[in-house]
Formats: structure tokens, C-alpha cells, sequence
């Protein structure tokens, strides 16, 4: 026998209160089958959210596989044939399920710690979502954090990522052949103008060409502009032709010289370290 209807909030908080095997059994059977199955596990997904889990997290992809089968047992997975996915359910379920918006950009940018971080990166990196999602934190993280820090978003090192984001914003872009703890590659992937030079950001370049020591380590400079020589002025970024002239009149207005006046811009531009 199945129930013909939607369930009822009485009908969910009595499912939730049984919480031994054989009465939870009796019920699923009652409730996951028949036409209205589907409708019923979300609406007990819902009722379980607004009644239960909200009130230990602040959004939803904190919730975890235990979480899924203390208050609702495992029967609701076989509704939408999952194998114990609680990220899967919750997508059935709730609207907006693992998709970044600014609340919840705040929330993953303050729960740093490892059992957070391993939840969310099952809920916004895996999926359909997970590049798009990528690309929100990355830029929300810019906006917030790094640039108040730093000028242009070519200064954004590995280590900057790994503490504000960590790992995991990498396995969102792994079909783009991201690897982990690539910060250029990750960054060309969110920011379209990534390594290409408009005038400011060519004086922010002089300027840490030649005063990168008053805000950076010896070697930390170094390895930004090793870093620099790689995105801006390696002859095979496509960029390089563009990019060289601009960091040229850059050059000259801040040293106050005419650019007519130089034989060959190549020449001025930044030695390649080694």
C-alpha cells in the first residue's frame, strides 16, 4: 500500500521521529512508492532542512552522509536511485543546492578547516555547477581578499590560493586540465584578461619590477617575476606583442623619458631569470 497525496509536515516530522530500522521501513514503503515518490522525498529532504539541519548549519552543503542517515535513513536515496550521494540528493531537492552565490561565498571563505572544506568540495566542485562555481569564489575571493593585499590579480600566488580557497577550487576545473596548485593556469581560467597588459596594470609591473622589495622577500620577488616573464613576456604568450609596447610606455612615464627616444623596447623589458 502507498499513499495517494503529498506529505503533510505531521507526515514528515513522524517519519523523522521514527527513527528505528522497522518502523522506518514500514513508512518508507508507505511513503517512496507509487506516483507521489519522488514529491515525497523532497518534500521530507525540505522539511528535514528547515526542521533539523538548519539549525546546526548555515547552508545546506554542510550536510553530510550522517546527517542524511540519522535523521532520514537511507531509503530516500533509492527514490531517485542514488548510492548514498547525499550531495545528489540535496541537487533533487533543494533549490540552489551547490551553487555559489555571496552568502555563501562568506561561509566557505570563513570555514577553513578540513572537514568544511572536504564538504564543500563534494557540493560545488563536482557536478555541473563546479566551473561556474569555481569562477564565483575565485573572483568573490579577489574582491574581498587579495585585492587588498595586492594591485592586479597576476601578483595571486599558489600559497595565497591555498589559504583563502584551498585545494579543492582545483578539482572544479579539472576538465580544463587545471592542475592542482596551478595558479596561472586556475586564474586564466577565471579572469579572461589574465596575463594581458592594459596601462595600469603595466605600471603596476614597473613598480614591482623595481621596488617588488620594499612589500616582498628576495625571495619572493624572485619568483614573481619569474612568474611575470612566464604570463606577460614570454614570447610564446600571444599576448607578448601587445604586451611589450605597454609595458614600454609604462617604463618610460614613470623614469620620464620619450619612448621615440629608444632604439628598441626589447631592450628595456625585464631579463628573463633563470
Amino acid at each position: 500500500m502507498t499513499i495517494d497525496h503529498i506529505l503533510s509536515s505531521s507526515e514528515c516530522a513522524r517519519f523523522i521521529a521514527a527513527s528505528d530500522q522497522i518502523s522506518r521501513f514500514r513508512l518508507g514503503k508507505l511513503y517512496f512508492h507509487g506516483s507521489f515518490a519522488e514529491q515525497n522525498v523532497r518534500v521530507l529532504v525540505r522539511y528535514a532542512w528547515e526542521n533539523h539541519w538548519r539549525q546546526q548549519y548555515s547552508i545546506p552543503e554542510f550536510v553530510h552522509a550522517a546527517d542524511v542517515q540519522s535523521v532520514l535513513g537511507r531509503g530516500v536515496y533509492s527514490v531517485f536511485n542514488l548510492h548514498n550521494s547525499p550531495q545528489d540528493l540535496l541537487v533533487q531537492c533543494l533549490g540552489g543546492y551547490g551553487v555559489f552565490v555571496d552568502s555563501k561565498c562568506d561561509v566557505y571563505l570563513v570555514h577553513s578547516d578540513e572537514s568544511s572544506r572536504s564538504r564543500f568540495e563534494d557540493a560545488f566542485f563536482q557536478g555541473g555547477y563546479a566551473i561556474s562555481n569555481v569562477r564565483k569564489i575565485v573572483r568573490y575571493a579577489w574582491k574581498h581578499i587579495w585585492k587588498k593585499r595586492y594591485l592586479i590579480p597576476e601578483v595571486v600566488g599558489w600559497a595565497d590560493i591555498k589559504e583563502a580557497l584551498g585545494d579543492g577550487v582545483y578539482t572544479g576545473v579539472k576538465s580544463l586540465e587545471v592542475r592542482r596548485g596551478n595558479s596561472i593556469a586556475l586564474f586564466s581560467a577565471v579572469f579572461a584578461s589574465y596575463g594581458s597588459l592594459r596601462f595600469g596594470k603595466a605600471s603596476v609591473c614597473v613598480s614591482l619590477y623595481e621596488d617588488g622589495l620594499e612589500d616582498f622577500t628576495f625571495a619572493q620577488h624572485r619568483e614573481l617575476r619569474k612568474k611575470f616573464d612566464r604570463i606577460f613576456f614570454s614570447p610564446e604568450n600571444p599576448q607578448f606583442d601587445s604586451n611589450a609596447p605597454l609595458y614600454l610606455a609604462a617604463f618610460c612615464v614613470r623614469h620620464q623619458i620619450s619612448s621615440t627616444s629608444v632604439s628598441s623596447y626589447h631592450n628595456l623589458l625585464p631579463k628573463p631569470l633563470r
